[in-house]
């Protein structure tokens, strides 16, 4: 065997010097040892891992090193490595030199020495504790958001560019009436609007938000269910996140407002209807009347009001008792709907007091035929020879332009027939 040269002694020193800096300027824990699994070496960050100088590493196994139920674990790691040879990857909890725990990441591979055999294996020691404790506290708030809103009577769902439902909340089912694998898999939702014409979601909210990114708030929205059940929600949308511009999801949250809705249309049917016989009351018959003869401006047509009166009514509610003359009133007004047109309109504007708007009248003898009609089905109802109707016409453009004035000149025209003998149709302009 020769002699090996100072020089080259020095220069193996140097490498193995060189080797160490490299080695502890890694702030990592790391080892190295020979193939029966003997510690050859580490670095800095290995002896604080392990609480001990270099000296007691050097030489060591695993046992002579960590508790035997940790080394157990660890020396059945590394026969599996040296077994199968190349890298192993693996999670565990150990604890520190100073007593503290950490979740750690082992890296190892296996080397091969000058003679292509078995040298041994390398490992570095990565602390994912911090990575460990963020994924703790992210599923713990994802379990809490997820608590809260399954727990909220509100409807969420999670709607994806592609306009796919992503995850909806207990409520946004129950509201939907569809379970999770039918909006999971893009089942349409049952949504109408006023005139309960079907909603496609390409054309709800959420689509406009999904193609504009501008969120939509209290949307108000219809429900029609399979089993013909009418249901309203009041729904909102945001965007989330945002590609080019436009959001990659929205949330669509939405209430079920259907006793609300059915409240306010009751409050808005009460301010505009009479309560005894279900009419239009004056302030609605008002409207109407303006906006007819508006359309009658624009094709050039006649409108017509009819005021009735009933005459001798009094006596049936002294005679008969209110109630009597209640249900007289609800009876009159039941057969006047019944016998105008549906582009027609009765109203009930007080006491015995009743107004008709006749639309698309020829001129004053075709309103004077339809008025007569009225005081025909009006006869039959009223079962007391001494009660009759008085009914006063006026013409628009012909009598006057402005529906408070044609109201008045159609009252002054029952008046008039009052005067006369009562029971009759009377014109205005010929009155």
């Amino acid at each position: 065997m020769g002699v090996v040269s100072e020089s080259t002694i020095a220069a193996l020193a140097a490498a193995a010097h060189e080797l160490r800096v490299l080695l502890d300027a890694i702030p990592a824990p790391v080892f190295y040892k020979d193939a029966s699994g003997i510690y050859r070496g580490c670095n800095q960050a290995f002896e604080a891992y392990l609480g001990r100088p270099r000296a007691e590493i050097i030489g060591k196994d695993v046992y002579g090193l960590s508790p035997k139920e940790l080394a157990d674990v660890f020396k059945a790691a590394d026969d599996a490595l040296f077994a199968s040879r190349g890298t192993q990857i693996y999670e565990a909890r150990v604890r520190y030199a100073d007593g503290t725990y950490h979740d750690v990441m082992f890296h190892k591979a296996t080397f091969l020495d000058s003679f292509g055999n078995l040298g041994g294996m390398i490992g570095t020691i990565l602390d994912i504790t911090t990575r460990k404790q963020a994924e703790k506290a992210l599923a713990e708030s994802e379990a809490r958001y997820r608590a809260v809103i399954s727990a909220l009577g509100e409807g969420i769902v999670l709607v994806s560019r592609e306009r796919a439902v992503l995850a909806c909340n207990p409520a946004a089912r129950a509201i939907l009436r569809l379970d999770e694998a039918a909006l999971l898999s893009g089942a349409d939702w049952p949504l109408v609007d006023d005139n309960g014409a079907p909603v496609a979601l390409a054309d709800s909210p959420i689509a406009r938000t999904l193609a504009t990114g501008r969120d939509e708030t209290a949307v108000v929205l219809g429900l029609r269910h399979a089993d013909g059940m009418r249901a309203w929600i009041s729904l909102s949308t945001r965007g989330i996140g945002d590609a080019d511009g436009l959001p990659t999801s929205v949330v669509a949250s939405f209430a079920d407002i259907t006793e609300r809705r059915m409240f306010q249309q009751q409050l808005e049917h009460q301010a505009f209807h009479d309560a005894l016989t279900g009419l239009p009351n004056r302030k609605l018959f008002m409207q109407r009347l303006d906006h007819a003869l508006e359309l009658a401006r624009r094709r050039d047509e006649r409108v017509a009001v009819a005021f009735v009166d009933l005459d001798g009514f009094k006596a049936v509610n002294d005679t008969h008792g209110h109630e009597a003359g209640d249900r007289l009133l609800a009876t009159i007004g039941k057969r006047l709907g019944e016998t105008l047109r549906g582009s027609d309109l009765v109203a009930r504007i007080g006491g015995d007091e009743f107004c008709a708007i006749l639309t698309g009248v020829a001129d004053q003898a075709a309103a004077r035929s339809i008025a007569q009609r009225m005081l025909d089905v009006i006869a039959p109802a009223i079962d007391n020879p001494s009660v009759t109707a008085s009914i006063g016409l006026s013409l628009f453009p012909d009598d006057a332009t402005e529906p408070s004035i044609l109201l008045r000149q159609a009252d002054a025209a029952m008046y008039r027939v009052k005067t006369r003998g009562k029971n009759a149709v009377g014109l205005y302009a010929t009155s």
